[in-house]
């Protein structure tokens, strides 16, 4: 993957959730209940954002949403991890925040 990716999805069944959740888990940092990043660089074979749609929305239902971000390269140098200074650690890797 060249670029770091946010997934967010609302899945209505617990089951299609959770394999969404494990499918994430591997390659993706949590930040929120159905929020997730992936790294520029995850473990195993790089995935472009058209291969990680697929991958992901094969247990899925037409009535679940997926939606994958990737930043452009503008967005990207311009996005901040917060908190700056705080001692709390949210992500084991930076968090992309949208403003």
């Amino acid at each position: 993957m060249k670029a770091p990716i946010v997934v967010c999805y609302d899945v209505y069944d617990d089951v299609r959730r959770a394999r969404l959740r494990e499918a994430l888990s591997g390659i993706a940092d949590r930040f929120q209940q159905s929020g997730w990043l992936v790294p520029s660089h995850p473990p195993g074979p790089g995935l472009g954002a058209e291969q990680l749609a697929t991958l992901l929305s094969g247990p899925l239902h037409p009535i679940d949403r997926l939606r994958l971000y990737a930043p452009c390269p503008a967005c990207r140098q311009r996005a901040r991890t917060l908190p700056t200074t705080s001692r709390e650690i949210l992500l084991p890797r930076a968090a992309w925040i949208a403003h």
